[in-house]
Order: C-alpha cells, then sequence, then structure tokens
C-alpha cells in the first residue's frame, strides 16, 4: 500500500511518528490533556448519557488547566509535546527516514516507505 506522496508534510507526519511510537515519553499532565481531547472526540459521537460517562472516566476540557493547553488547538498541543520529547529524549528517539525518498516511516523499525513503495527487508547491515 502507498500512501499519496503529495498529501505528505513533514512536520505532521513528524509530530505523529513521535505520539504513535514515543507517547510513553509524555509528560502526566500531556497525557491528561491528550485523554481529555479523546474523551471529547468520543463524547461528540455518543448518547448524552454515555458522552457524560467517557467525560467523566478519561477526563473533560472543563478542566481549566486542560482547556489552557488546548486553547490553541490539539494540533499545536501535540506538536509542542513533540518538540519537547524530542528535546529531551534525543537519544531514545530514532526518526526512522526511507532511503529513497526521506520520508518518515510508519515505525523505527519499519523496513518498508509505505510513501514510496521502497522495501530494505533483505538489505543487508551495514
Amino acid at each position: 500500500m502507498r500512501w499519496d506522496p503529495a498529501t505528505y508534510d513533514d512536520d505532521r507526519e513528524l509530530t505523529d511518528y513521535i505520539w504513535h511510537n514515543y507517547r510513553h515519553l509524555l509528560t502526566a499532565f500531556e497525557w491528561k490533556v491528550w485523554k481529555a481531547d479523546v474523551a471529547e472526540w468520543k463524547a461528540e459521537r455518543a448518547s448524552e448519557k454515555l458522552a457524560s460517562s467517557i467525560r467523566k472516566r478519561w477526563g473533560s476540557q472543563d478542566d481549566p488547566e486542560v482547556a489552557a493547553a488546548l486553547a490553541r488547538g490539539i494540533d499545536l498541543f501535540r506538536r509542542d509535546a513533540r518538540d519537547r520529547i524530542l528535546a529531551e529524549h534525543p537519544q531514545e528517539v530514532t526518526t526512522n527516514r526511507c532511503a529513497r525518498c526521506q520520508r518518515i516511516v510508519a515505525t523505527p523499525l519499519a523496513r518498508q516507505c509505505l510513501w514510496c513503495g521502497h522495501d530494505w527487508h533483505n538489505a543487508k547491515a551495514l
């Protein structure tokens, strides 16, 4: 499966890559904000009764600290967390890029680019 190279945005892909593969490096507060945002997304699609339960269990954007963190939007919050993780954990974070197109691949251990289709599963170790 190839992803559409025309839609590639390195900044967005790096943010998604860090959040997908290095979520364990989030602070407790970043985790709280992320959970509240996910809860709101789920609650918006649920019945009123279920939405209340989701917000109670996962957290709410009504929390003043969470609301302040999300005031500029979830995308900027995620990018700020990404930048903090990259700055504070440079030895733990590996950004895996395709040797052919230099786009970020799915995981640190990926051996195939979903953007250009390049496959290096059988490449000899250097």
